[in-house]
């Protein structure tokens, strides 16, 4: 047990060897074997696995893993009876819904702060509703969309209010008001490469160290 720096509860470290864990599903998953993925869909590993983000929100080398998961499901997964059966698998709507419950914390010192786990939550949000809404660059995705409407309002609820809200602060800059919504695609894909590749080299390098 050790005591974290945060919420200051002792609490039971994730471990390398869940960690691990994740990223071998990561590779199942980047294989886009049907057979293999009706199996995972099947087991309990993708519930398992949006759980460890709710136990472990401060992880980072964890959320980079589920986040990659999730984008090559929803974005470069071709079998729609694949992605909602995932969904559906990994109840992500009902746990995105829960979570964002306590989008901030009280620290002891009474300062609140924003939960670890809302950078997940709403990047993976946000990859879900650019499925789910038409626009001029793409068409919806039925599988996305028959699963966020079994998730009922609520789901509603928090693409209006917490999701929306977060997206206007995102989109501010440092010290002002001006917003990144003139960005180009290609600069926010741009963005989240350079993210993924600069984590993979911290994670690396937290390997050679243990």
């Amino acid at each position: 047990m050790v005591t974290g720096s945060v919420a200051e509860e002792p609490f039971v470290p994730l471990g390398q060897q869940r960690l691990r864990t994740v990223e071998l599903v990561l590779k199942m998953v980047q294989m886009k074997n049907e057979n293999l993925m009706r199996e995972l869909n099947e087991s309990n590993i993708f519930s398992n696995i949006t759980n460890l983000v709710k136990q472990y929100p401060w992880n980072n080398f964890l959320q980079l893993k589920v986040i990659n998961i999730f984008t090559e499901m929803i974005e470069n997964n071709e079998s729609a009876t694949l992605t909602k059966n995932f969904l559906i698998s990994s109840g992500i709507g009902q746990a995105i819904v829960e979570m964002q419950k306590t989008a901030d914390i009280k620290m002891e010192s009474e300062r609140i702060i924003r939960n670890g786990y809302m950078a997940l939550v709403i990047q993976i949000s946000n990859k879900l509703q650019k499925k789910y809404e038409v626009t001029e660059r793409a068409e919806i995705d039925t599988a996305v969309v028959d699963y966020l409407d079994g998730v009922g309002e609520e789901w509603r609820e928090f693409v209006d209010k917490e999701l929306k809200s977060s997206n206007e602060n995102n989109n501010k800059t440092l010290g002002g008001c001006t917003t990144r919504n003139n960005m180009s695609e290609e600069e926010d894909e741009k963005e989240d490469s350079s993210y993924d590749v600069q984590m993979e080299k911290i994670m690396a390098r937290f390997s050679n160290f243990n």
